[in-house]
């Protein structure tokens, strides 16, 4: 929970989810995709916080451009999953 709270608060300063520089251990992908499991677990705090973290996400893909990627991708599948 803390993790995703740290998260929430680096994203809103402006700082990447990523960065293919210093996250080389892990996929792009397979981070999104980690992120996108706790839309899984029923806890309504853990629940929120990943919806932040993955709204503020989206929104800094959106303004940085590029068009769409298999991370919007998956994204977008998991959260239509969950509805």
């Amino acid at each position: 929970m803390t993790g995703l709270q740290l998260l929430g608060v680096v994203l809103s300063c402006g700082a990447p989810a990523y960065d293919p520089i210093r996250d080389k251990d892990i996929s792009e992908f397979r981070f999104f995709e980690q992120l996108l499991s706790n839309l899984n677990i029923p806890t309504k705090p853990i629940y929120r916080a990943t919806a932040e973290v993955c709204g503020l996400a989206l929104k800094q893909a959106a303004e940085k451009g590029g068009g769409s990627t298999s991370v919007d991708y998956k994204v977008y599948t998991t959260l239509h999953d969950t509805t």
